[in-house]
């Protein structure tokens, strides 16, 4: 700890030197005025004295710097691959036996020298190292932002991967590698053979529709020595083909981008398969397909036909209205109609009102909510009620 100031500190007896000065010209005389004592007077001009020279040090902005040491290991991230496809080839009872050892006396060597986090990545990341081999997924991605979302910064020294390599979802984690700035040193399992496959990568789309409205989505494709082989990528819905197209796999390996149209056409929580048609020689079936879920919402514009009797021009409206996106229609009768008029957002009434068909009621409870009204006259129309709807028609 050392004491410094923003000028000089030579500046500091010059303080105590005016506070002094300042002292003896108020007190050199106030010896025996106002009935203080030459002993008082002396206390007062010691207190001046130092509440000048005080104010005056603390004009130099006097700062304390205290300089504190912290020695803090270097973090080494362990990131295991917890996945089912180490178990499907290569050697895999060492896995099961002897590697577990090595590993964990991996950690706990690199802990007396350093901060060793461990972690088990599969479709998710879970801190300690597990060794079930249970994941059905392998995002390699995801915990390489784990380790730059937790520890990235100077204390961060080395990542330690191990895995086959095979992942099936999320991105390249090549990209998410070169974010670390850190060395990453992996230690291969399983096999590492590079065999013919389609593998389904990932699938982008909306997470909320429209009803009626076109839905699109991106399909990316990846082929493993399967250059000049011929796919279909579809989506299905129910089992059936909604959308698709064909694919020529070109060159190895080939990235592909598939982007399909699809039509929201039920209101609800809706899933679709995306879905890359197997070829012969794959490796594997199980990547080639993935489930999404859209949530198609119905916010379309609702119409109340009403009408006094059945009439022809009645199915000539509705059809129209019936081909418009986002705009749903509804029939009724006078004499049937028993619903809320303000759950609709426009009303066209044929014929109406009429001599026997009295809607007052509708037509009060259409002013109170504010739904427009259109009214299409015709010769059964009762104009004596229709003239006093003032407030309607304004």
């Amino acid at each position: 700890m050392d004491l410094t100031t923003a000028h000089s500190l030579w500046l500091a007896p010059l303080c105590l030197l005016l506070g002094v000065v300042l002292a003896w010209v108020l007190y050199r005389k106030a010896e025996g005025k106002e009935g203080f004592s030459k002993g008082v007077s002396l206390v007062l001009a010691a207190c001046r004295a130092l509440a000048v020279a005080l104010i005056a040090f603390f004009l130099l902005e006097p700062m304390v710097r205290i300089m504190v040491r912290e020695v803090r290991k270097p973090i080494v991230v362990i990131a295991h691959d917890g996945s089912s496809s180490l178990l499907f080839a290569g050697d895999t009872g060492a896995i099961r036996s002897t590697y577990k050892a090595e590993l964990e006396q991996l950690e706990t060597t690199l802990g007396e020298r350093y901060d060793v986090r461990s972690f088990t990545y599969g479709q998710g990341v879970t801190d300690g190292l597990n060794f079930a081999q249970n994941e059905a997924l392998t995002d390699i991605g995801q915990v390489m932002r784990e380790v730059y979302d937790r520890f990235n910064g100077p204390d961060l020294g080395a990542v330690i991967i191990d895995g086959d390599g095979i992942y099936n979802r999320g991105r390249d984690p090549r990209l998410e590698v070169d974010k670390l700035g850190v060395p990453v040193h992996v230690i291969s399992l399983g096999d590492t053979t590079v065999r013919p496959d389609l593998v389904l990568r990932s699938v982008e789309h909306n997470r909320i529709g429209y009803l009626g409205n076109e839905l699109p989505i991106l399909v990316r494709v990846e082929a493993k020595h399967l250059g000049g082989s011929r796919t279909r990528v579809s989506i299905l819905q129910g089992g059936k083909e909604i959308a698709g197209s064909d694919l020529v796999v070109k060159g190895h390996p080939a990235f592909v981008e598939v982007p399909l149209v699809i039509k929201a056409e039920r209101a609800g929580v809706q899933r679709f398969t995306a879905l890359v048609r197997p070829v012969e020689g794959e490796a594997t079936e199980v990547n080639n397909r993935a489930d999404v879920l859209i949530d198609v919402l119905d916010d379309r514009q609702k119409i109340l036909l009403l009408a006094a009797a059945p009439h022809p021009d009645l199915g000539a409206i509705r059809l129209a209205l019936g081909g418009l996106e986002g705009y749903s229609a509804e029939l009724a009768y006078a004499d049937d109609f028993s619903g809320k008029v303000d759950d609709y957002d426009l009303v066209i009434l044929h014929d109406l009102p009429a001599k026997q068909k009295s809607i007052q009621p509708l037509l009060q409870r259409a002013s109170e909510s504010g739904v427009p009204m259109c009214f299409v006259l015709g010769s059964k129309v009762d104009f004596i009620s229709f003239n006093t709807i003032g407030p309607v028609l304004q």
